[in-house]
């Protein structure tokens, strides 16, 4: 009973895929005949066309040209004209003709002077004597004598100048009477020897004016210091640019 049904089982899968293969043939056949039956057109060659003869002839097409790219020349550069050399014209040497003697300090001093004048002869017999106490005022001039200023102590190189010059003195005293006053004045009463007194004691008071004034360090200091000033803007009228000065 078995091997019946296996039987029966084996002949109904072969029944189906005989069925379906069936199935596939008659497909194919149906596409085949089909394919048969489509008509393929045969391609027919155009048939050339005479083209008119013209009447008028053709104009033709102007043909479009290219221009050419100017080329850019470079410009030259205009050659550079050489400035003239320029030749300093040498500044003068200043003239100590007009500033031999540069009093750049002034100032007042005074001085006390007792002078006699003593008997001579027969005149001591008589007694008494000729005096003079007396307060002697006098203006004090301090400053640079430039006159005898040797060549070798001046250098000039371009607008530069260098001087070495003396030291500051007294240059002169300059005695003022009218403010100068006399304390004593002593005459004998016979053969008196006073006249020409007075201006003995005033000749006096000047050398002691200079002695004393010559010494004044201080005084001549500030002279120097207004005589360097005095010079430094001289020497740059004149068109000097630097100026030293020293002192020797």
């Amino acid at each position: 009973m078995q091997v019946s049904s296996q039987t029966q089982r084996v002949a109904l899968i072969a029944t189906i895929i005989i069925a379906m293969l069936l199935v596939v043939i008659a497909a194919l056949a149906r596409n085949l005949m089909q394919a048969q039956s489509v008509t393929v057109p045969v391609a027919v060659a155009p048939t050339a066309t005479t083209l008119p003869t013209p009447t008028t002839p053709l104009t033709p097409t102007p043909v479009a040209t290219t221009t050419s790219t100017p080329v850019l020349t470079k410009t030259p550069l205009p050659t550079a004209t050489p400035l003239p050399t320029f030749t300093p014209t040498a500044l003068p040497i200043p003239s100590w003709s007009e500033t031999s003697k540069l009093t750049s300090l002034e100032y007042l001093n005074t001085v006390i002077i007792e002078r006699e004048r003593s008997k001579e002869g027969i005149d001591q017999v008589i007694p008494g004597r000729d005096r003079v106490l007396m307060m002697v005022i006098g203006k004090i001039h301090a400053g640079i004598d430039l006159e005898k200023l040797p060549v070798r102590k001046i250098e000039i190189k371009g607008k530069s100048i260098k001087l070495v010059i003396p030291r500051a003195k007294i240059l002169a005293v300059e005695l003022l009477p009218e403010e100068s006053r006399i304390y004593e004045a002593d005459h004998t009463w016979i053969y008196s020897n006073y006249e020409g007194l007075e201006k003995e004691a005033l000749e006096e008071a000047r050398t002691k004016l200079q002695e004393n004034n010559q010494h004044n360090q201080k005084m001549l200091q500030m002279a120097e210091t207004l005589a360097r000033l005095q010079l430094t803007e001289l020497l740059r009228n004149l068109g000097y640019e630097q100026v030293t000065i020293e002192f020797e």
